[in-house]
């Protein structure tokens, strides 16, 4: 049984000593080495691509999240001046500190200083 070696050897020996072969040979590789090189081009594009995408999705979540969390904290700001303003209002019309404390959930310190 004749060796891979000797056989590749003897492809070679033909493809060598035929013209029209070595061109053929020539241009079946220069087909191959076209084809992976559009291979690995469409597969770097599709790459960069794939990371654009990603990106633009990443950006539009962090929007939708830092949005979601600027109304959470201006909720939480306007919940607390609203508590201020009802204690002033309160401690105004003469209601006393510890009860204003209870219904507005202010430390009786706090509501003494407004």
């Amino acid at each position: 049984m004749e060796s891979k070696l000797t056989k590749t050897q003897k492809i070679m020996d033909y493809i060598r000593s035929n013209p029209q072969e070595i061109e053929l040979y020539e241009n079946r590789e220069l087909t191959r080495m076209d084809i992976e090189s559009a291979r690995q081009n469409d597969k770097a594009e599709g790459k960069a691509e794939g990371i654009e995408i990603g990106m633009e999705k990443g950006i539009e979540k962090g929007k939708k999240e830092g949005k979601k969390e600027g109304i959470e904290e201006g909720m939480k700001k306007g919940i607390e001046k609203n508590k201020i303003e009802t204690a002033t209002n309160l401690k105004n019309i003469g209601i006393a500190i510890e009860d204003i404390a209870k219904a507005t959930n202010l430390s009786t310190e706090f509501i003494k200083k407004l």
